[in-house]
């Protein structure tokens, strides 16, 4: 990683406070999980904020992440109901493709150093057992997510007289 200057770029409108997720083993977001659960995953205004300084609407990540999540299981979702190739439209498969490479520099940028013990014995496809990590019940530090929403609905109802219709 290089070091270098950041670039002036809006912060935050709030200062969000820390938090902390323990981890669930829950099969609410997974895969087969409820489809209208997915489709709340973002805000009012899809994860947009609107800033009246500059007249500018901005992505906040956090969204842009769960939108590549979202769009992650529609695809994956598509490919298993089919039972064979699934044939990717291109739009899609650049979709997928843009959600990957965001995906690894997010989770570079925003390292998360929590300590996961190994606590799971599994046995690989070859029969070696092995010491796994599931990550279920290890807290790690956040910010406060709801609060993010929060902002995130009021800035939408503040200002959705600037969003396209």
């Amino acid at each position: 990683m290089r070091k270098e200057k950041i670039p002036d770029q809006p912060p935050f409108p709030v200062n969000v406070r820390q938090a902390s997720l323990t981890t669930i083993k829950s099969e609410r977001f997974g895969l087969y999980g409820n489809s209208s659960d997915w489709d709340a995953v973002l805000p009012k205004g899809d994860g947009f904020i609107y800033r009246p300084e500059d007249g500018q609407h901005y992505l906040v990540s956090t969204y842009h992440h769960l939108h590549c999540l979202r769009s992650f299981r529609t695809y994956l979702r598509m490919a298993m109901v089919t039972k064979e190739d699934y044939n990717y439209t291109s739009p899609e498969v650049g979709h997928v493709h843009h959600c990957l490479i965001y995906f690894r520099q997010m989770v570079l940028c925003n390292s998360d150093v929590t300590l996961e013990p190994a606590s799971h014995r599994q046995m690989t496809p070859d029969g070696k057992v092995v010491d796994t990590v599931t990550g279920i019940g290890i807290t790690h530090r956040c910010m406060d997510w709801e609060q993010v929403w929060n902002y995130m609905e009021d800035n939408f109802e503040m200002y959705k007289d600037t969003y396209e219709p």
